[in-house]
């Protein structure tokens, strides 16, 4: 039972997660589309700064698995949750202050640390192993939740963008939303969630 209780929980992060990514698209498009934060060549930057995502997971996913063989799953997937939340708390300061360095930084951490996708993979190859149920039945809950994550966060964040015109303090509130979110995930997986990996 409380293998199942974990499993459930990294579907959640992973919907944590790429409802970051999601909203992300639809804020930024608005912001750059419409030039809010009057950068020249606004569109081409608007292009580098979403593939700082892409950009982090394909350095970091292999890192990750990797440290977590070694010290164990619940640790390294609690260090980057932490993380994610700083990251996201980041992204709604650059947004505050117009930075747009600071911008892309944030958003590269964030890819960074959503890499611990692979962390979660592991786990439920793990849960597999002891359990002998159909991985592909368990890829596919991930795989839901992560569709999840991306639909929600673009609705979310459409929705937020036709409330934003007047005040660049509204395109921030998601992201320190979501940092919330991940206070309670950080809690979670202190809690209840993967046992460190036994050799």
């Amino acid at each position: 039972m409380k293998r199942n209780k974990n499993i459930i929980l990294g579907i959640f992060i992973c919907v944590v997660e790429y409802l970051s990514i999601g909203v992300s698209y639809s804020l930024f498009s608005l912001l750059f589309a419409n030039n809010i934060l009057h950068i020249h060549n606004h569109i081409v930057i608007l292009g580098y700064l979403l593939s700082m995502n892409a950009l982090g997971q394909f350095i970091f996913s292999f890192f990750w698995a990797y440290a977590s063989d070694y010290y164990g799953r619940k640790n390294i997937l609690y260090y980057t949750i932490i993380g994610s939340c700083v990251a996201n708390l980041l992204t709604a300061i650059a947004l505050i202050f117009h930075s747009l360095i600071l911008l892309f930084v944030s958003r590269f951490l964030v890819g960074c640390f959503t890499a611990n996708l692979a962390i979660i993979q592991s786990s439920i190859t793990d849960y597999k192993q002891e359990n002998n149920k159909k991985s592909a039945i368990l890829f596919n809950y991930l795989e839901i939740g992560i569709g999840s994550g991306l639909l929600l966060g673009s609705i979310l964040g459409s929705w937020f963008v036709s409330n934003s015109y007047s005040s660049i303090l509204n395109f921030s509130f998601p992201f320190i939303a979501i940092s919330i979110l991940y206070l309670n995930l950080i809690f979670c997986v202190f809690c209840a969630f993967l046992r460190p990996y036994q050799p």
